[in-house]
């Protein structure tokens, strides 16, 4: 399923509180994901509340999402339990995955330009992100890489 979903919460305000641990279960269940990529919220460098918080309720709806007993009103006729198989954590200090992007790399930017809450003033506002991936890939041979930290699901 593509789309995007707006769980419409204010910048600044994000609370990794049950109520938003719900809403996350129902969309690993509605759109059937088998990865997710979030912030690590462990990371002891992520100062932003609302990055941790993302990625703690990305975690915490983990496991809520594939237990039939949890929420079992989201399970609607064509909605069915988690599919989860991976968490990729972006924004770690402790990276174990390393994925080359040079391919799509075009793709990445013009994504990230089309999301202009967050990159006001285009290719500006993202020529950190575009030094951070070349850093990354000159580590690996490439020309443009990210990186992850895997956490553990099963």
């Amino acid at each position: 399923m593509a789309g995007v979903f707006n769980l419409e919460r204010h910048d600044g305000e994000l609370e990794a509180d049950l109520a938003l641990r719900a809403e996350v279960a129902r969309l690993y269940r509605l759109t059937g994901a088998d990865t997710v990529l979030t912030f690590d919220p462990d990371w002891a460098g992520q100062i932003h509340p609302d990055h941790r918080a993302a990625g703690r309720v990305a975690v915490d709806a983990y496991m809520p999402s594939k237990m039939p007993l949890y929420r079992p009103e989201q399970l609607v006729e064509g909605v069915g339990l988690g599919k989860v198989e991976r968490i990729l954590a972006f924004m770690t200090g402790e990276p174990d995955v390393v994925v080359e992007v040079t391919g799509v790399y075009e793709q990445k930017m013009a994504a990230c330009r089309a999301h202009v809450s967050q990159f006001p003033e285009g290719d500006k506002s993202l020529e950190w992100m575009k030094r951070l991936d070349e850093e990354r890939g000159k580590k690996v041979g490439v020309r443009y890489a990210e990186m992850f930290k895997q956490i553990g699901v099963w």
